[in-house]
């Protein structure tokens, strides 16, 4: 019963965060939505993981009340949503991010403007 509860609550997220994909430019749901995953849930709130503290504060500050917006319409009830830090996704992405886009840094922007 405990596994049943936890698909749920993870289709829940997959369908918050896909909603996020369709609402913002790719570059800022890559950013910030696409790290994030579900963690933990209870009945009063959710914790979702997040790659450092910056990303912690920046969706705070910027995004956690269009978050529990979107839980409370999914959910069907308000919730309250807790970020945590995941040092380990932080890892992963930026690895992800340079084997994909290896001169997206200030630096090689800097030198691919000299170049121009």
């Amino acid at each position: 019963m405990l596994s049943e509860t936890k698909d749920v609550d993870t289709d829940i997220w997959s369908i918050v965060k896909n909603d996020f994909r369709g609402l913002f430019p790719q570059e800022v749901f890559k950013t910030w939505f696409d790290p994030m995953e579900l963690c933990e849930e209870t009945e009063e709130s959710i914790t979702l993981t997040v790659a450092n503290d910056f990303a912690a504060i920046w969706i705070e500050d910027n995004y956690m009340d269009l978050i529990k917006k979107r839980f409370h319409m999914a959910l069907g009830r308000p919730i309250n949503v807790v970020l945590k830090v995941n040092p380990q996704d932080l890892d992963e992405h930026l690895l992800a991010n340079f084997v994909s886009n290896p001169c997206s840094g200030r630096r090689c922007q800097k030198k691919n403007r000299r170049e121009l």
